[in-house]
């Protein structure tokens, strides 16, 4: 009988913030929007509703208040006229978005025994696209998936090919690029065992990215052999103009196994508080969300790029019983090192310049994508490296592709991690991992390894 009166109570309370606030938050405990139900109650209405969570949204559509439910419906809007699908839930179907990182990418559903492709705003796709894994060709004529000629176009792209003629069969393949533009590799293709890595290496490795209408392609050249090194095919970019609204825990949260008690909010699984989590998935109303909890047992919830290293970390089973057993983190840290040093090696044409976002650009991009350069690579490792409680900084600087009269010269871009340890800076390098099988916890000016400059070609050291 107390429990119930202090779950009351606490949700008497969270309903008075959320008021105050001058927020709602349209998620009952079937993880089901309560527009669904208030639309049709307040004015029949009749059109397309979003539903915002922290990270995401859902689409529904109501005729005279009521949720349209296994329907096509077509809906004009500014950019012109778009073919949506609600399922049986009444949701539209959609590629999962993430906050702050849209995408081309769309997701393959089977409508009435056909499949279709959605993008990240629901719309029924034509033509080439890709699920972030793989293309997929849709008929320009009525969306419907087509097998053949998607076979056709995944073949060219097909990871770990090579060739001197790889462009020229792009283009005849996919036909001319909107634009090619050349990038910075860490991808020495054709070195397997390290054997014939020198101060020159990188500099003789070029990555190019061909963009079409809602692909690009990837591919790395070696420069002086000619031969080109297919990394695949990802979905595009798009730029985001609205800021998208995000909530909070709420009045929800309780009904989740969350309960505020004095202000602070507390984790209990069969009744038992739970302490000393540095990574937990907690189920709100049918949707994960990514949290913490000290060795208090208050929660503080992950947020964006952050809460998807605490979910990466959580698949890797690599969230230790206790923070306190530092063995165990450690060996926590090494699973997160040899992911990201595992991911897919593509390189990415568009570049952050800003380092205040590009810890989160492009640790978003790899946790998503599960691919990247050594930017992600270095993002990726740094932010679960944070989760499990490490001084670990993200660090974008040059390396030496060239010695000119035993100087460095010819300086690359290059990006990679330091972990305060004590008094002493410890690099890790996960690219270097990933080429040189030597990426793991070394000082600045160890030997067999890279010579690290800041960005104003100044060495760094110990």
């Amino acid at each position: 009988m107390n429990k119930i009166k202090i779950i009351l109570a606490s949700l008497t309370l969270l309903i008075g913030c959320l008021v105050l606030a001058g927020r709602t938050y349209e998620v009952n405990a079937e993880g089901t929007s309560t527009a669904q139900k208030d639309s049709g109650a307040e004015d029949n209405y009749t059109g397309l509703k979003t539903v915002e969570y922290d990270d995401t949204f859902d689409l529904y559509y109501y005729v005279a208040g009521k949720s349209v439910v296994n329907k096509w419906v077509t809906v004009k809007e500014k950019k012109g006229k778009f073919r949506y699908y609600f399922g049986k839930d009444g949701k539209a179907y959609k590629a999962e978005s993430i906050k702050g990182m849209r995408t081309t990418k769309v997701q393959i559903r089977t409508v009435k025994g056909k499949k279709y492709g959605f993008d990240e705003n629901g719309h029924r796709v034509k033509g080439l696209w890709s699920t972030g894994e793989k293309l997929a060709f849709f008929s320009k004529k009525n969306g419907v998936y087509n097998k053949k000629l998607t076979k056709k176009y995944q073949k060219v792209v097909k990871y770990g090919k090579t060739s001197p003629d790889m462009i020229k069969t792009i283009k005849k393949v996919f036909g001319k690029p909107r634009k090619i533009k050349e990038t910075n590799s860490c991808n020495p293709f054709d070195i397997t065992d390290g054997s014939g890595f020198s101060g020159d290496t990188l500099k003789k490795y070029k990555g190019y990215t061909c963009t079409y209408k809602n692909i690009v392609i990837s591919l790395t050249k070696n420069v002086e052999t000619g031969v080109y090194h297919m990394e695949g095919a990802s979905p595009l970019d798009v730029e985001i103009s609205a800021k998208s609204k995000g909530n909070a825990y709420g009045a929800e949260a309780v009904k989740a196994g969350l309960i505020e008690e004095n202000g602070v909010l507390h984790y209990y699984e069969n009744g038992v508080l739970v302490k000393d989590k540095c990574a937990i998935k907690i189920s709100v109303d049918g949707r994960d969300q990514y949290c913490k909890i000290d060795a208090e047992g208050k929660v503080i919830q992950w947020k964006s790029a952050q809460a998807l290293a605490a979910k990466q970390l959580i698949k890797l089973k690599a969230v230790p019983a206790n923070t306190s057993n530092k063995k165990s983190v450690e060996k926590c840290l090494k699973k997160a090192f040899k992911w990201s040093a595992k991911i897919k090696y593509v390189n990415i044409s568009k570049k952050v310049k800003k380092d205040s976002k590009a810890l989160e650009y492009y640790g978003t991009y790899g946790f998503t994508r599960m691919k990247g350069d050594c930017n992600v690579q270095a993002a990726t490792f740094t932010l679960m490296a944070q989760v499990l409680g490490y001084d670990a900084t993200f660090v974008r600087g040059l390396v030496p592709q060239a010695l000119k009269n035993g100087k460095p010269a010819n300086f690359g871009n290059h990006a990679w991690v330091t972990i305060k340890q004590g008094k002493k800076k410890y690099v890790y390098d996960p690219n270097f991992e990933r080429t040189h099988k030597a990426g793991w916890k070394f000082r600045y000016g160890a030997k067999k390894h890279y010579r690290y400059f800041s960005k104003k070609k100044k060495e760094l050291k110990k």
